[in-house]
């Protein structure tokens, strides 16, 4: 028989062991770093299954109309601002050549100041004639009449305003040289307008977003046709989900991020430092969690979007 003795103490032992295993599975479910649940521990966080996912597709318009001279090829790899495809610029070459001699006619009139200096020269005449007619009068009285003399005192102020007419007419060349100097920069842009460049880095590709296939050489276009898809390559986005009762966007925003990515074809992980770029402002009903975002270079294309086992940690505050 056992004492009462021995039963309050194996009570109490039971009632310890209860609360221990109570204590450690609590402290073992606030060590664990996340799993395959979004979230972390209070001042980490540690992101599972993590997105790998493409920044920009743009699609590429045709900006003039024309018949394809250059056309895209499914596949190719372009650097940010090559060019894709490009339509004839025969006839916009030619109104470049229009323009170009237009305002070098104009800038010519600019330079030639021949009208002001001859309204000057015969100011100077009509003045010198006007002082001699003067000066005989003072010597002689009536010796040119005041009709005779009025009219030199007229050639005179007929010349003053001539020099001002040159010197205004000129000023209105010089405008309108400036104007044909507009118009022929704004030909060149037309002549670059006939260039689709691509506006990232990436791989050329049929339109998925439309219903337009590739373009080929010969085809006509218009403004506004889609000629192809770029996807960007040398820089993805990682997305992962954060628990919305962890997350402070502020504090988030611009954190250090050290994100883990499989080296395809081998078992090796490749550690890439980056830091978030973006928390998003809506909570996911499902699960209760916000998109977290990193920027990554991909320059050398050796990661590939739509890997699997990919995973975030950052700091929570």
């Amino acid at each position: 028989m056992i004492s009462q003795t021995g039963m309050r103490a194996f009570g109490f032992l039971t009632i310890l062991l209860m609360v221990v295993t109570t204590a450690v599975a609590q402290d073992f479910q606030q060590s664990d770093l996340g799993g395959n649940e979004p979230g972390g521990i209070d001042d980490k966080a540690y992101l599972t299954d993590c997105s790998m996912v493409y920044i920009s597709r743009p699609l590429l318009h045709a900006a003039e109309s024309g018949r394809l001279i250059v056309a895209p090829k499914e596949g190719d790899l372009v650097e940010a601002g090559a060019v894709v495809a490009e339509t004839d610029t025969s006839l916009a070459q030619m109104q470049l050549r229009v323009k170009v001699k237009e305002y070098e006619a104009e800038r010519r009139k600019c330079e030639s100041d021949i009208e002001k200096r001859y309204a000057a020269a015969q100011v100077k005449v009509a003045k010198a004639s006007y002082d001699d007619a003067a000066d005989a009068n003072r010597k002689v009285r009536n010796a040119v009449s005041p009709n005779e003399l009025r009219k030199r005192k007229f050639e005179v102020e007929a010349g003053i305003l001539r020099v001002e007419k040159s010197t205004n007419d000129l000023e209105i060349l010089k405008a309108g040289a400036l104007v044909k100097l507009r118009e022929v920069e704004y030909a060149e842009a037309v002549m670059k307008m006939h260039k689709i460049t691509s506006p990232v880095t990436g791989i050329v590709q049929t339109p998925s977003s439309v219903n337009a296939p590739l373009k080929y050489v010969g085809e006509w276009v218009r403004p506004g046709d889609v000629i192809a898809q770029v996807t960007q390559t040398d820089r993805l986005r990682v997305v992962g989900e954060l628990k919305a009762e962890k997350c402070n966007r502020k504090a988030l925003l611009g954190n250090p991020v050290k994100i883990t990515i499989p080296v395809l074809g081998t078992d090796q992980m490749r550690t890439v430092n980056a830091e978030i770029v973006h928390v998003g402002t809506e909570i996911n009903s499902t699960d209760g969690t916000l998109e977290v975002w990193a920027e990554i270079d991909n320059a050398d294309g050796s990661i590939t979007p739509g890997q699997f086992k990919v995973t975030m940690e950052f700091e929570l505050n």
